[in-house]
């Protein structure tokens, strides 16, 4: 009761806009002048304290700003502090901490320079953003219109207006545990390294033997397996003589898919000279057309033929002619 009737007292000094003597309660001394409302310790260094109401059963404290609905407030049945329309200002190198290490298990804060999170001990924590129910896109700019981007709900990082760079011996690693490959650079070769290395879209180009054939006389060879599945993308086909027909006889050439087991007949591509098609010169590539869309497409381990049928009389023959057949994995 006795503290609580100088309280009173205070505070009414304090409303007179008062200089009040100074007033002693237990360890803290408190005085007042005008424009300060002090409280200190009454013997310096001996540990007084102020409380706000006591363990288990609080007081909400609130401070106002200048500014109309500006305030902090301790909440103290929500167990949190609650901040409207103000700031909180933290000088350089002034840092808050996180954890119950006596210095923080991490801190975060401004050197004056860089803005600074970091852990207390090295490799002791982890920085997560958001969880595995509950995620977050993060975004960072550059000083343009660039930015690199967290998709979330993509699961995607995307890159817009900016360059990755890998320094030399710096590796990109791929599989579980990185196991499966890697790429890099050693400074001077670009290297992929892998126990199987499939580049999808990598272009490959092979020159296949269609050989001689006789005039009016058919034949079908092998000119070419599929390595994997791939796409055949062009056909060229060159002779030693070239070929030349009449206007009645028709020598057409055509790029058969057999299929794996060697039993399809679907047309890749078909040429033909004669008064259906055009002459081939003596060692010019002539490109064997437009390519079936469905055709061209490959499964490993099909086989492929040329294919020279000869009709309306004596047809053209072959010499030492070859196929170039380019094609891409996919």
């Amino acid at each position: 009761m006795k503290h609580k009737f100088w309280v009173l007292i205070l505070a009414g000094i304090i409303a007179l806009g008062l200089t009040v003597p100074a007033f002693t309660m237990g360890g803290v001394r408190s005085t007042h002048s005008n424009t300060v409302l002090l409280f200190k310790e009454y013997d310096t260094g001996s540990g007084a304290a102020i409380h706000f109401g006591v363990d288990d059963d609080g007081l909400d404290v609130k401070f106002f700003g200048a500014t109309s609905g500006a305030y902090a407030l301790w909440d103290e049945s929500a167990d949190a502090w609650v901040f409207n329309a103000i700031s909180m200002h933290f000088g350089d190198s002034d840092y808050i901490l996180f954890g119950d290490d006596g210095d923080g298990d991490i801190k975060i804060g401004f050197d004056g320079t860089q803005f600074v999170l970091v852990a207390n001990t090295d490799d002791t924590v982890a920085i997560h953003f958001g969880s595995s129910t509950k995620a977050s896109d993060l975004k960072w700019f550059d000083t343009g219109s660039g930015y690199v981007q967290f998709d979330a709900g993509n699961a995607t990082v995307v890159f817009e207006d900016v360059d990755q760079y890998m320094n030399d011996d710096d590796q990109i690693f791929f599989g579980d545990g990185g196991a499966e490959g890697r790429i890099y650079s050693d400074g001077t070769d670009l290297i992929i390294s892998g126990d199987t290395c499939k580049l999808y879209g990598e272009t490959f180009t092979v020159m296949c033997k269609f050989g001689t054939v006789a005039a009016s006389t058919d034949d079908e060879r092998p000119v070419f397996v599929a390595p994997f599945d791939c796409t055949i993308t062009a056909a060229y086909l060159m002779d030693a003589t070239g070929l030349a027909t009449s206007a009645t006889a028709i020598t057409t050439i055509t790029l058969n898919d057999k299929g794996a087991g060697g039993s399809g007949n679907n047309a890749i591509a078909a040429w033909n000279c004669g008064a259906a098609g055009t002459v081939m010169t003596a060692f010019d590539p002539l490109t064997m057309g437009a390519l079936d869309g469905t055709h061209k497409l490959l499964t490993a381990l099909d086989s492929v033929t040329l294919k020279k049928v000869d009709t309306g009389g004596v047809g053209a023959g072959t010499d030492e002619m070859i196929l170039m057949l380019t094609y891409e994995r996919r």
